[in-house]
C-alpha cells in the first residue's frame, strides 16, 4: 500500500471514530495503518483502546503482542498471547508466537511446548516446525531431530529458503561431528528462532 493509501486510510479511519467513538474495530485497523506508517506507539496506543472497548478483540491483543514483540518488549507480548489464549486455545499464531518470546527470554522449555502446542494443532502450520527445528538445532543440539522438522516444512513447500538454509547448517554440523571435529570450532549462522510474518496473521489471528 502506497503512502497515500496509507493516510488516506488513516484519516477515513478518524472519521469513523469521530462519528462512533466506541468503535473497537475502527480503532484496531487505524492501529494498521499507524503501523505502516511507521508509527508504532501510535499502533499500539489503538490497539489498547480496542481492546479497552472490547476485552475480547483477539485481533487487536495478538497485533499489540507481535508489535511489542518487535520491540523486544517480551513480557509485554507474552501477557497479550496468554490473553489470546485464553480467549482461544486453539490459535495456532499465539502459540508459536509466544513461543519466540519465550525463545528470546532463554525460557526454553515453554517455547518448545508452545511450538509443540502449534503444531498439534495445526499439523499443517510451517513456520512452527521451523521454530520447533531452531530449538533442536540452537538449544538442544538435537541436529537429526531439527532437520525432520526442516524436512516436513520442504515436503510441503520444496521452495522454501529459511528451511533450506536451516537444513544445510544443520548438515554440516552433523558432518562435522562424524569427522570427530569440535563443532565449537566450526563456523556457522546461530540458529535463533526469528519471527516469520504469516500471510494475514494481523488481521485474521481470530
Amino acid at each position: 500500500m502506497k503512502q497515500g493509501q496509507i493516510d488516506n486510510a488513516v484519516s477515513d479511519f478518524n472519521k469513523a471514530i469521530e462519528i462512533a467513538s466506541e468503535n473497537a474495530a475502527a480503532y484496531f485497523f487505524r492501529g494498521n495503518a499507524f503501523y505502516m506508517k511507521g508509527q508504532v506507539n501510535q499502533a499500539i496506543s489503538d490497539y489498547s483502546k480496542a481492546i479497552e472497548l472490547n476485552p475480547k478483540y483477539t485481533n487487536a491483543y495478538f497485533s499489540r503482542g507481535y508489535y511489542y514483540q518487535v520491540m523486544k518488549e517480551y513480557g509485554n507480548a507474552i501477557s497479550d498471547y496468554d490473553m489470546v489464549i485464553s480467549i482461544h486455545p486453539e490459535n495456532v499464531y499465539a502459540h508459536n508466537y509466544r513461543g519466540h518470546a519465550y525463545f528470546a527470554q532463554k525460557q526454553y522449555q515453554k517455547a518448545f511446548d508452545d511450538f509443540n502446542k502449534a503444531i498439534e494443532l495445526n499439523p499443517g502450520y510451517l513456520n512452527a516446525y521451523i521454530s520447533r527445528g531452531c530449538y533442536y538445532q540452537d538449544t538442544e543440539k538435537q541436529y537429526l531431530k531439527a532437520v525432520a522438522d526442516y524436512n516436513e516444512v520442504l515436503k510441503l513447500n520444496p521452495a522454501d529458503a529459511v528451511a533450506r538454509r536451516l537444513r544445510r547448517d544443520a548438515y554440516v554440523t552433523i558432518q562435522s561431528i562424524s569427522r570427530g571435529e569440535d563443532i565449537n570450532t566450526v563456523p556457522v549462522i546461530q540458529v535463533v528462532p526469528t519471527l516469520f510474518k504469516d500471510n494475514n496473521q494481523i488481521t485474521n489471528a481470530y
